[in-house]
């Protein structure tokens, strides 16, 4: 096909261009699909269902370490009402029950005392638990609008970058022949359409052209626009 040697380089140029613009819309349609924002997010999720759930164990044992005060006030009232009513007793027999009494009362004083300092220790681990999350969740929450913000600045660039390349291809495309843009277009719809002859390899399809291919396209005019006999891509010198 004759076409001029400008004409050439500006059909490269408009392979590059419509490289760029595949490449630009990936970026766009991976910002709009908002991975790495999903992630975040996801993260921020795990992060808030831990804080609940420590808070939600904080708040059960809150409401065990009440009973257990509430139980051991019991008991050393009767505690202390045993011991003022031992006090005052002269039966053998009801000084020995109520001495059986304490001493039973005493031992449950004891592992009520145990039971609630190993709930406390508990709760103070939970309550750190909660902290942790709470920060963390509170850093996912900055991250996440963070990247909200940027993604959207991002995307606005992408897509005014996208519209100025789509501008430029329309007019660089309205600048070159009808027939040389049909062939092109014919290409495109198989593979790289246009690429240059990088010495004997193909710029498109990255293969060697064989001596005999190579010295035909070597040797044909400047104005000729040759294409890869592997590919069929045009081949600009």
């Amino acid at each position: 096909m004759k076409v001029s040697t400008s004409a050439q380089k500006a059909l490269l140029a408009l392979s590059d261009l419509e490289r760029e613009i595949k490449r630009a819309k990936l970026q766009l349609n991976e910002l709009q699909a908002g991975v790495a924002l999903e992630s975040l997010r996801g993260e921020l999720r795990a992060a808030s269902e831990r804080f609940l759930d420590a808070q939600n164990r904080y708040d059960s044992m809150t409401v065990e370490v009440s009973r257990l005060a509430t139980d051991l006030e019991l008991v050393e009232q009767r505690l202390a009402r045993d011991e003022s009513r031992l006090n005052s007793m002269s039966n053998p027999k009801e000084v020995t029950s109520v001495q059986h009494e304490i001493e039973s009362l005493k031992n449950r004083k004891g592992l009520l005392e145990d039971e609630e300092l190993a709930l406390l220790e508990q709760r103070s681990a939970v309550e750190a638990e909660i902290a942790e999350a709470s920060a963390q969740r509170k850093l996912l929450t900055e991250k996440v609008s963070a990247l909200e913000t940027s993604s959207g600045v991002e995307m606005g660039k992408v897509q005014s970058k996208v519209s100025t390349l789509e501008t430029q291809l329309a007019q660089n495309r309205a600048g070159l022949p009808a027939e040389l843009i049909a062939s092109y277009d014919r290409k495109s719809q198989r593979s790289l359409a246009v690429a240059e002859l990088n010495g004997q390899v193909c710029g498109a399809c990255n293969l060697s052209i064989t001596s005999a291919a190579f010295n035909a396209i070597a040797g044909a005019p400047a104005d000729e626009l040759p294409s890869c006999p592997n590919c069929e891509a045009f081949l600009v010198r």
